[in-house]
Parts: structure tokens; sequence; C-alpha cells
């Protein structure tokens, strides 16, 4: 309460004012704004942590669980995750990593393996078989050789002579003319003999063949095709070069390699087929005695008969080609080598690429121009 005086000095004005104080309103107010702050707080912190958990945990697991279903379903090992961290997540990326290379290498090897145990196999199968019906062929062979051997020959040869040119005694051409009696009986009897060895021969030699041709669809089955990376292929060819080749030359890998993809193909046949044609640029590069040997690989997907294909070009500018011997490079046998044993790697090459349904086949300008080998392989779908 205030009063205020007049100008006498008197009282005359009582003035009230109110004012509420509603200390406990303010406080529940007061209350409910912290409380709402600590939850919007705690809201905003749970957020930022769920972010947080969620890109350097739950992301990189979740990534991981990916590829690793991937692997599953397709098989291919290939494949790293790749996880630049030091962190226990990127500590389990590298040894996942390296775990899967060395699961790689062992499937490759077991796959080579198996392979080439069958192939052995096989021919191990063949080879006893051919043996067992070779060995009485043998015993035929060496008794006719003998029957041959005893004939006489040349005492039937002197005693015709005898007889046609000499003047012998009336005794002398009765012996001689009762010897080749008994040397006629024996002949015919020989050559019955012979004719019934000859007819064992030629049924045992049915029999070696009934064998290799039972044996044949063996070489014909279809060899287990895998997806192979090509640069990791054409370094596993270079590493079975021998030295002196690899000297002086240069591998130049186009960028288009890695672009391509993989190829399906079977790993040992394909991994002979580089090596042949690495060697063969290799030499001639050697005959050319260029001081600077080089291979340039290159790549591009082409589509043929309505498959997707991987296109390989291996130049070399070795000492080239003629036009007359590009189409029978290929041949069996045909070579312009002075090794008497060159003439086939080509040839198996050609086959082998037409057994995975592919192509391989050569361009060149001329001699002393250079050659570009081009192999066509199925791309891994």
């Amino acid at each position: 309460y205030k009063t205020y005086p007049d100008i006498l000095g008197s009282a005359s004005i009582l003035m009230r004012a109110d004012i509420p104080r509603h200390i406990t309103a303010r406080g529940i107010t007061a209350m409910r704004f912290a409380t709402a702050s600590v939850v919007a707080a705690g809201l905003l912190i749970l957020a930022a942590l769920w972010l947080l958990l969620k890109r350097t945990v739950v992301e990189p697991l979740s990534n991981f669980t990916a590829h690793v279903t991937s692997l599953g379903n397709n098989g291919h090992l290939q494949t790293n995750w790749h996880m630049q961290r030091n962190d226990e997540i990127g500590i389990l990326a590298a040894e996942f990593n390296r775990m899967i290379e060395q699961l790689s290498e062992v499937r490759k090897k077991l796959v080579e393996q198996s392979y080439r145990s069958g192939m052995a196999e096989m021919a191990s199968g063949v080879l006893h078989n051919v043996r067992n019906a070779l060995n009485p062929m043998i015993v035929s062979i060496h008794e006719l050789r003998r029957n041959f051997k005893n004939a006489p020959l040349e005492q039937i040869v002197f005693a015709q002579t005898e007889l046609a040119q000499g003047d012998p005694s009336e005794e002398r051409r009765r012996d001689l003319n009762h010897f080749l009696d008994l040397a006629h009986n024996n002949m015919v009897t020989l050559l019955h003999e012979t004719q019934n060895n000859l007819a064992d021969l030629t049924e045992k030699t049915a029999q070696i063949e009934k064998i290799l041709a039972d044996h044949e669809k063996f070489s014909h089955a279809e060899r287990p095709l895998e997806k192979i990376d090509i640069e990791e292929m054409i370094h596993s060819s270079l590493s079975l070069l021998p030295d002196h080749l690899r000297k002086g030359m240069v591998i130049e890998l186009d960028a288009s390699i890695k672009n391509v993809g993989p190829v399906t193909s079977q790993r040992t046949s394909l991994l002979q087929v580089f090596t042949n044609i690495l060697t063969n640029a290799a030499e001639s590069h050697r005959r050319s005695k260029s001081s600077h040997g080089i291979v340039r690989i290159s790549a591009k997907v082409d589509h043929v008969e309505g498959a997707d294909c991987i296109h390989l070009q291996i130049y070399d500018n070795g000492d080239g080609i003629e036009a007359a011997n590009l189409d029978r490079i290929f041949e069996r046998g045909f070579s312009t080598k002075q090794d008497p044993s060159s003439g086939l790697g080509l040839h198996w090459c050609a086959n082998t690429v037409a057994a995975l349904k592919g192509r391989l086949y050569a361009e060149s300008e001329g001699s002393g121009r250079g050659a570009c080998f081009h192999l066509v392989l199925p791309r891994y779908a």
C-alpha cells in the first residue's frame, strides 16, 4: 500500500498494488522445462551416438554380412573386403581377406590337383589296359621274328642257284630237290603259322583300338570352369617363362584389362595358352634382334553370337608373320622355327581355346612388323 499527500500535506490518495507470487507454479514450469531440456539433450545425444555407431559399427558389419553372403552365393573368392581402419573391424577385414586369399589359393590348387589326378588316373588305366594287350602281341612278334630268322632262305636260294646254273650229279640233284621239297613244306607251314599269328595280331590291335576309343570320350569331357581374373592369369603365365625369355621383354597391361571383368574358363588350360603365346612373343622378339621387346595386352567386351565375350589383343613387336602363314601357324606340325619339336604349341592352343568355347587367331602386317594374337573368351556372367 502507498499513500500520497495533497498540497497541504494531508493524505489524499491510497494506492494498492497486488503482485501474485506463484512460486510453486513457476517451480513446476521450471522443472518441466529442465526435464524437457534433459530429455531433448538425451535424445540428441542418443541420436548422435546412434549415427556414430551406425557409421562406425553397424554399416561396416552390414556390408561385411552382405559380402559374406555374396561369397556364399556366387562362390567367387577373388573379391576382397576393403576397409581402411586400424580398429578391431579393420583387423577383422584384413584377416578375413587373408583367409579368403588362402582359401582361394587352396581351392585353385585343389581344382588343378583334382583335374590332374583324374587325368593321371585315366592315363594310368589306359596304359595298364594297353600294356596288357601289348604283351601277347610282343610275344607273337618275337616268335615271328625267330621263325623267319630260322627259315633256310639262303640255303633255298643257294640250292635253286646250283640246280639252275650248275651241273650237279644225279645224286646231288636228287638231294637238292629233296631239300627243296622239305624247305617248301617248312615254308608252307611257316606261312600258315605267320598267317595265324598275323590274324591274332590284328585281333589284338583291334582290341587296343577299342580300349583307346573307350577312353577317348573322357578326353572330351568338360573341364571344370571357373571365374578367372585376366590380370592374375597374365602374371601367373609370366612367372612360368624361362629367365632368358623374360629378360629384355617389357609387358604393358592396358587399363582396359581391369575394366572388362573376369572370364569363364579352365584355369590350367588357359594358363598354358597364355604361356604359349607369351613364349612365342618372346622368341619372336629374340629372332628380330630388337633391343626393346614389348608385349602390349589390351581387352574389350564384344558381343559374339548372342553372348558377351572378352576380346584380348596380345601385341608384340617381334619379327612378325608372313601373310601366307597367318592361317597355317595353327596347323599341326607347321612352324617357321628351326626346332624340329616346334609346330605343336599354337595348334594345341587353338584346339584348347575352341574347347573352351572361344577363338584364337593372329594378325600381322608382315615380316619385321610384329604380330597380334586375338584371344576371345566367354565373359563371366
